[in-house]
């Protein structure tokens, strides 16, 4: 059996590193990648509505986890651009 035709394997992301991900999805709602914006944007929506920031929260998780189902590079996923596209189409 070749080898050629195998995909190769992608790093493990640490528990720190999915946070990461999380908190940059979420700013990369608004094309940023930081954390502290993550955190702004995410009180804004809790002073929308503690709903939207709930829903905003899951859709951002899911599209993580799922990115890196799909076999995401580890990059993406820590630097928010698997999840934001989750946050986005709840607000």
């Amino acid at each position: 059996m070749s080898s050629a035709g195998a995909a190769s394997p992608t790093p493990s992301i640490s528990g720190a590193g999915w946070l990461k991900g999380w908190g940059q999805g979420l700013s990369q709602i608004f094309f940023q990648s930081n954390i502290y914006t993550a955190l702004l944007i995410l009180a804004a929506f809790v002073v929308a509505g503690w709903r939207l920031a709930l829903l905003v929260l899951i859709g951002c998780a899911g599209n993580t986890v799922a990115g890196r189902l799909l076999k995401a590079d580890s990059s993406s996923v820590t630097s928010g651009l698997e999840g934001f596209c989750g946050a986005v189409s709840h607000h």
